[in-house]
């Protein structure tokens, strides 16, 4: 459209509702006042687009302006323009700017081969719903070293696309905190043929502010793997994970914060994470005391077919089981124990990991005892560990309750109408976590 300032004024000041979509690019127009009413207009498929303008300085209209939520504003390339106010426009747009006068800093970052080189030093990054930080298309030949400022990110992360082999670039990053209004993925990394490991083990707190945090990992180096720091902390948040394939334990057991880790098969007694499963049987049960220590498990937790263990003691400091590989039996299995009268495990706040609601539970069954002898007492664990509890194959509701009747005489009863397994965990707040390869 080859029309004057003034005619453009003339023509479009009396719009308030664009039904079409609006790119501005490549032109020699000082302002957009002409737009001074225009309230919303759609979206294209290349989103709203005001690039490659030299002349431009002024574009209050946005303020006041609004596209659906999804849509993506691209302001670059404005050499006069100064978008350093962007915090101003609305909540609801999901922009990227660069390479004008003044760039809106730390906000809403999409950092491409373009965009790059306009990368300030940011120590937080913050956004909208969509927006935050996207890493496209890069590579590790390219300088990422001021990445090594980033601590704390306010929002969503996505990386996709890239021939990166690993994230540590962004070795120092601490906090990721997101909301739930930020959807389609909270940590997003897919695509990247060559990405092999994070390298965050520099996270120190992942704080969904609601009820999700949607972790998506796809499509990377088949190889890709999870260091066991990283793996504890999506543990610690009681992550929801659907696993599609193997997602491995990166070998390397040595960490940051000085915990030591064990295998298994050289399990020693100042172990806090032992990497491996588990079992728990009438060959080794009277060996059990090496495992007074361990914090965390990472495999399967199984004790099955002992004849004198009485309790779970030798796990009291138990915090979590986490297990990355697919399988279809529980994480954790307490099946045919002749002695076995009390299953407790008074310091797992959260539930094993991976947590699949109405599929994942704890499981306990064919034992000779009759540990949970009422509802309240399966009921206990099950709200201390936030993990439904399938016993001898019913739900904890399906066991005898007791209640006083009009009399004063305590009965038993039974909860026929509850579910079986899942008897109403609609107060546990759990994110999700999402895996595939």
């Amino acid at each position: 459209m080859d029309l004057t300032e003034m005619e453009l004024k003339a023509n479009f000041r009396n719009l308030q509702n664009l039904k079409g979509f609006l790119k501005i690019r490549n032109s020699s127009l000082t302002n957009l006042e002409f737009f001074e009413s225009l309230e919303t207009s759609e979206c294209g498929d290349d989103g709203f687009v005001i690039a490659n303008n030299p002349e431009l300085i002024g574009i209050k209209f946005l303020k006041f302006f609004r596209t659906d939520e999804k849509c993506i504003w691209h302001i670059t390339n404005n050499s006069k323009l100064d978008i350093s106010k962007c915090r101003d426009l609305p909540v609801s747009s999901d922009f990227e700017s660069f390479g004008n006068l003044r760039d809106c800093e730390c906000y809403n970052l999409r950092i491409s081969p373009e965009s790059l080189p306009y990368y300030t030093n940011c120590e937080t990054i913050s956004g909208g719903y969509q927006g935050v930080l996207e890493i496209r298309n890069l590579s590790d030949s390219m300088d990422l070293s001021k990445f090594s400022s980033l601590k704390e990110v306010l929002g969503r992360i996505e990386v996709s696309g890239t021939q990166l082999t690993n994230l540590s670039f962004m070795g120092n990053l601490e906090n990721l905190i997101v909301d739930i209004n930020q959807n389609y993925g909270h940590l997003s990394i897919h695509n990247n043929p060559n990405l092999k490991v994070l390298g965050w083990n520099s996270l120190k707190k992942l704080t969904p502010i609601a009820q999700r945090f949607d972790l998506i990992i796809t499509n990377n180096h088949p190889e890709f793997c999870l260091s066991t720091q990283e793996a504890q902390m999506f543990a610690e948040i009681s992550a929801m994970f659907f696993n599609e394939d193997k997602i491995l334990l990166c070998p390397e057991l040595s960490r940051t914060d000085g915990v030591k880790v064990c295998k298994i098969e050289n399990l020693e007694e100042d172990c806090h994470h032992v990497v491996g499963d588990v079992i728990i049987d009438q060959n080794n049960e009277m060996d059990v005391r090496k495992f007074k220590n361990v914090t965390h498990i990472y495999g399967n937790l199984v004790v099955r077919d002992t004849k004198e263990l009485v309790d779970l003691s030798f796990l009291s400091n138990l915090q979590n089981v986490i297990r990355l590989t697919k399988d279809d039996d529980q994480i954790i299995r307490i099946i045919s124990n002749k002695k076995l009268a009390i299953v407790e495990f008074p310091n797992m706040k959260v539930p094993p990991f991976p947590y699949l609601r109405d599929v994942s539970f704890l499981e306990i069954r064919d034992n000779s005892q009759e540990i949970f002898k009422i509802q309240r007492d399966c009921l206990l664990i099950q709200a201390k560990t936030k993990t439904p509890i399938k016993y001898n194959g019913m739900g904890c509701s399906k066991l005898p309750g007791k209640k006083r009747n009009s009399n004063g005489a305590i009965y038993d009863y039974y909860d026929e109408d509850s579910s079986n397994v899942h008897f109403g965990f609609t107060f546990i707040l759990l994110p999700v976590v999402i895996f595939h390869m």
